[in-house]
């Protein structure tokens, strides 16, 4: 005997039960909302822009390698997990998670510990109004239940920048177009920024770095083209150096905005290059 289709009630009930997905859940919100739903995802608490604390729950986790100055050769390189992708504020009013049970880091900036993990959690959707400090969460998953689930630090994506060309010992003249090459990994939803860097440039631009490209472009790209401005004096003490921006700045860049902003990572040429007449 042939059985009658579900019903939309039947179907959402059901779901409900075995999960959705997060990105499932962003593009049927007011579907879901007010609703008890049952999500998997990469919890997170920690901080960004330095001081300000957030709980989410994200699509994954990834991690960033990163100077602490991007134009200091000598600075030192930070390795820390981070959310990303799609994510939503997560609300313990309960206290359902025992954070001890997740992994652990600290921020370098705060010293302060985060933790992080994969999770089953189950709670009401809600909207969130000014959850988080920055007003940058717009909804929230509001805990009744949580299940730590398997998962390694191993398993986080691992971002990756690296300059191809020009990457040292090239002479660039001054009004000539050249094309900068890099490869990279887990960068696809990020701006790009290209710099000349060098002690020379002292009194010309900000500290010893001019901005090379007026708009920001694409890192998945792989690729700009930029040329040396006449104001560049000549010299053999030249760096490149490419940075990759998650998100805010430029927010058209953000694949959603609930994403989690996080430091810039960058590159540099390895060797130095020169600048000609």
């Amino acid at each position: 005997e042939a059985k009658e289709p579900l019903d939309r009630v039947q179907y959402e009930s059901i779901k409900q039960k075995v999960g959705i997905s997060l990105e499932e859940l962003i593009l049927n919100k007011d579907t879901y909302l007010d609703k008890n739903i049952t999500l998997e995802g990469f919890y997170f608490n920690g901080f960004h822009y330095q001081d300000h604390e957030v709980t989410i729950l994200s699509q994954n986790l990834e991690q960033r390698a990163y100077k602490e100055s991007i134009f200091k050769e000598s600075s030192p390189i930070y390795e820390r997990i981070f959310p990303d992708g799609i994510g939503i504020w997560v609300s313990d009013s309960f206290h359902v998670l025992e954070k001890k049970l997740l992994y652990q880091q600290v921020d370098p900036e705060t010293n302060e510990k985060e933790y992080y993990g994969k999770i089953r959690a189950e709670g009401k959707f809600k909207e969130c109004m000014e959850c988080d400090d920055l007003g940058l969460y717009d909804y929230q998953i509001v805990l009744s239940e949580v299940e730590i689930l398997s998962w390694s630090p191993n398993e986080a994506q691992k971002t990756f920048l690296k300059i191809l060309y020009p990457n040292g010992g090239e002479k660039l003249k001054k009004g000539k177009t050249y094309e900068i090459v890099w490869k990279s990994t887990d960068l696809e939803n990020e701006a790009g920024y290209v710099y000349l860097w060098g002690k020379d440039l002292k009194g010309i631009a900000t500290g010893e770095n001019l901005l090379l490209n007026p708009t920001p472009f694409s890192i998945k790209s792989g690729k700009y083209s930029f040329s040396i401005p006449a104001i560049v004096p000549p010299g053999n003490k030249y760096k490149l150096v490419i940075t990759s921006t998650n998100c805010y700045i430029p927010r058209e860049f953000c694949q959603q905005v609930f994403e989690f902003a996080k430091p810039s990572i960058s590159d540099e040429s390895d060797n130095y290059l020169s600048v000609i007449e």
